[in-house]
């Protein structure tokens, strides 16, 4: 597996999401769900039994980790739909769901990336060609974790693309004059997402957004084509003002100098609230 992100710390708020702005109203949350994203060490260390012992010693109680389309479908399924399609690979990620769950820590999974076969190999960040091929995977993620297939845990915390405000994992961010085109592009693939995974578990919540903290709003910068949080969630609504979500996710990440000082990451979210990543679930 591709060690893609890093670990990173973060919050899920249960609430009811009112819109999709920045503005909501303060939730009467029942519980406040804390965890962490660090695949290498709960998913693919020597010692991730230890680490999600220690884990659960801590209180954490969500671990969130992504299902990348790319490495569990390398080759095309012949019924994309089937959560037990040959061509499937979900060997890890069946692990750790048993592993948290054994735990009664909560799961929280992030689709992310395309299979070349999807895309005609234009790389993970590119949409499919057709976003049929993205809801059917959806669609098996979430049976295959729906808690109808023993030996296979329930999982009812899904979200979206990552940071996909950047165009490290959803390209382009800009079309050649300029103009902003990945807002629109993930309102497609959240919608051919979320249909797939409601399709495979009607109780699943779906998250919306997980963006990344930092984006210049202009294409061509020094590192790389991006989106600021703020802008890219305005033009998301812009582009389909009755898009539906149960959630909305943003990440945040300390600074370079301000890790070095120790400072603490904090950001503002859509609740009021600070923390490192978070993503508010409830009814929706």
């Amino acid at each position: 597996m591709t060690k893609t992100l890093r670990r990173r710390s973060f919050v899920v708020l249960p609430m009811l999401v009112l819109a999709l702005t920045l503005a909501a109203e303060a939730p009467a949350a029942a519980r406040m769900y804390l965890g962490f994203h660090d695949d290498v060490t709960f998913r693919w260390s020597p010692s991730r039994q230890a680490n999600l012992d220690d884990a659960r010693a801590a209180h954490v109680s969500v671990v969130r980790t992504l299902a990348q389309w790319a490495e569990i479908a390398t080759r095309r399924p012949a019924n994309a739909r089937n959560p037990f399609d040959p061509a499937y690979n979900f060997g890890d990620l069946d692990e750790l769901t048993q592993n948290t769950s054994a735990r009664g820590i909560q799961l929280l999974i992030v689709i992310w990336g395309t299979p070349g076969w999807a895309n005609g190999s234009r790389g993970t960040n590119h949409a499919p060609a057709k976003l049929s091929d993205l809801r059917d995977f959806a669609r098996a993620l979430a049976a295959r974790y729906s808690g109808r297939y023993p030996g296979l845990p329930r999982v009812r915390m899904f979200s979206v693309w990552n940071e996909p405000n950047l165009n490290q994992f959803l390209a382009p961010q800009f079309d050649g004059r300029g103009r902003s085109v990945a807002p629109a592009l993930y309102a497609k693939l959240y919608r051919a997402a979320r249909a797939g995974l409601k399709a495979g578990n009607s109780a699943a919540q779906v998250a919306i957004g997980e963006t990344s903290p930092r984006g210049k709003d202009r294409p061509g910068s020094k590192v790389q084509s991006s989106h600021s949080p703020v802008r890219f969630a305005q033009l998301l609504a812009a582009a389909d003002r009755r898009i539906p979500f149960d959630a909305w996710g943003a990440g945040c990440a300390p600074s370079r100098s301000a890790a070095r000082n120790g400072r603490r990451c904090r950001s503002r979210t859509s609740h009021g609230s600070s923390a490192c990543s978070t993503a508010s679930f409830g009814a929706g």
